[in-house]
């Protein structure tokens, strides 16, 4: 009996403390806390301080952009209007995003910028890039702790030229600049000694079979510290270039907005500028070229139609001689001859300006400026010639 009573008992008080267990009290879990409060708040201040670093050493990020305003072709020509609905699905703002994407655009902005290579000052590692950037007084700054090997800011250095010819051509490679004195320098690849040379002046050196030439055209920089030269391939920066590069059609349909859109991102706000500026330039220039050279094929046709048009014109007078020889009860006065000639005179003219209309419309929509001038010349010339 009495170990029976001893095991009820326990069981009971188990399944109390159980139950005790399941009950929250707020009063213990406020007291934890107000014993804790001096680690919480550590805890809060450190993660503070960490986010506060990061923002300030993290590196901004710009962004620019440009807008192209581009006039779509009319697609119909004079004669074939049924034949338009098989350009119907044909995006021409497309061709053009394809057009600025192409290496001969990027390519010229390439060559334009020299991006081919890029030279920057070779810094403290960590703390080094941003205290330099963070340096906006006048001079070189001095070097923290007398690491004069490194910049710190202040550092110039302008590359006129930095062309590689020969085996090294397309292949990336970086090299080193060290600044001297007397605004010398000299042009090291790994360990290896290339040239020496100083400001203002090109200097070239045959180096594994392959010739490198630099102009310096700038240099400020303390003695010893170094710059890094980072040179690649043509194809390798254009094809860099192209996947930074964003370009766009603005609006839902290009034909009702008929504007592009050329953005950009990086860390460097002017280089950014400069690039996008230097495509859009080199896309106008390239546009410009290839409508050119499409004005002078349709000039070079009308120039071949207009002896025809005389010669049709020879024959039509011939055949009204001949006409009036063989009636010889004929007899056209001057005043009909006149206006004979000036109707002829005015089927040229409209022919010519129809030609001329035909040859616009590859280039330009009926709502142009010179595409409604034309029409009215012609509407003109034939209320003239319904007037004879």
């Amino acid at each position: 009996m009495t170990t029976g009573n001893i095991q009820n008992i326990h069981a009971e008080g188990t399944v109390d403390t159980t139950k005790r267990e399941d009950v929250i009290n707020f009063g213990e879990i406020i007291a934890y806390l107000v014993t804790e409060k001096w680690t919480i708040l550590s805890i809060v201040v450190v993660a503070l301080l960490i986010a506060a670093v990061r923002a300030y050493l993290a590196t901004p990020i710009y962004q620019t952009d440009a807008l192209l305003q581009i006039e779509a072709k009319n697609q119909s020509l004079p004669g074939f209007d049924s034949a338009a609905e098989v350009y119907a699905g044909f995006n021409y703002g497309q061709s053009v995003i394809e057009t600025i994407k192409s290496r001969r655009v990027i390519g010229e902005a390439v060559d334009i910028l020299h991006l081919t290579y890029d030279a920057v000052p070779r810094y403290f590692p960590y703390i080094g890039s941003i205290l330099a950037h963070r340096y906006h007084e006048e001079g070189l700054a001095e070097p923290f702790l007398g690491l004069d090997e490194y910049a710190w800011g202040g550092e110039v250095l302008s590359l006129d030229r930095f062309n590689i010819t020969g085996k090294l051509t397309d292949v990336n490679s970086v090299w080193r600049l060290i600044a001297g004195k007397n605004r010398n320098y000299i042009l090291m690849n790994g360990e290896q000694e290339v040239l020496t040379g100083s400001v203002g002046k090109s200097v070239t050196a045959d180096y594994q079979g392959s010739k490198v030439e630099i102009h310096v055209g700038e240099l400020v920089a303390h003695p010893g510290v170094s710059f890094t030269i980072s040179h690649s391939s043509r194809i390798a920066t254009i094809d860099a270039l192209k996947k930074r590069m964003l370009v766009s059609q603005s609006g839902e349909a290009f034909n009702e907005s008929g504007m592009i859109t050329v953005s950009m991102e990086g860390s460097d706000p002017q280089f950014i500028v400069n690039v996008v500026n230097a495509v859009t330039k080199a896309y106008v220039k390239s546009s410009r070229e290839k409508q050119a050279i499409e004005a002078g094929k349709k000039l070079d046709f009308i120039d071949g139609q207009i002896p025809l048009l005389e010669a049709k014109q020879d024959e039509a007078a011939l055949a009204l001689q001949k006409f009036q020889r063989q009636e010889e009860s004929i007899d056209i006065s001057s005043e009909i001859e006149n206006t004979l000639t000036q109707l002829q005179e005015m089927r040229n003219e409209i022919t010519a300006l129809q030609l001329k209309k035909e040859a616009l419309q590859l280039n330009y929509t009926d709502e142009h400026p010179k595409m409604r001038a034309l029409d009215l010349q012609i509407a003109a010339s034939l209320k003239k010639r319904r007037e004879l």
